[in-house]
């Protein structure tokens, strides 16, 4: 839900109080392009061993993992191997809405669930094993995965305080994001 992901935001600091609860059309006949800064590539290293995305994407220390995700997005994640891909990452310049955003990313920005998953588990486990890696660890990482017949917002983010990743994922709504999020697209 994300009344439960806002409270979250706004306790644990990641969400300025009074920021990302208004719902303005204040956006219609702005410059869409102004809503996303592109912040780079990241390279994603090929994984020539299907690994299986349940057995990764398990609350543990480093690690945790909303009902959410094991729900939605795990019981269509294969175990795949992945080649080596290129994506490219925007920032969220104010405050907008999953409608806003994904008019905004690139065409083909939508994941495939598997490949996703697979990636996803290894930046991080790069990032829990070293404490390095290509992910940003100051802000909310958004990216849009197509799971069955429905696209979902899946997010992630580092939790310096119980020193852990946390991974969820909601269906697309009016929530809005924050200025300052990083969002994902698979097309760069």
């Amino acid at each position: 839900c994300s009344c439960f992901l806002i409270f979250r935001m706004l306790i644990w600091g990641l969400l300025p109080w009074g920021q990302g609860l208004e719902m303005s059309d204040s956006w219609k006949g702005r410059n869409m392009a102004d809503l996303l800064v592109p912040r780079g590539r990241i390279v994603l290293p090929a994984k020539e061993e299907p690994s299986d995305p349940s057995g990764f994407f398990q609350t543990r220390e480093g690690l945790w993992v909303s009902d959410g995700f094991r729900e939605r997005i795990l019981p269509v994640a294969e175990p795949v191997a992945v080649p080596q891909t290129v994506i490219a990452t925007f920032e969220l310049t104010e405050s907008a809405n999953d409608t806003r955003i994904r008019a905004t990313l690139p065409k083909e920005h939508v994941f495939e669930a598997s490949a996703f998953s697979a990636h996803l588990g290894g930046l991080l486990q790069r990032q829990i094993e070293s404490g390095e890696g290509d992910l940003p660890t100051n802000t909310w990482i958004i990216a849009y995965v197509q799971a069955a017949s429905e696209v979902f917002a899946v997010y992630f983010s580092w939790y310096a305080w119980s020193r852990e990743w946390d991974v969820s994922c909601d269906r697309l709504d009016d929530y809005y994001w924050y200025a300052g999020c990083r969002f994902l697209s698979s097309n760069c």
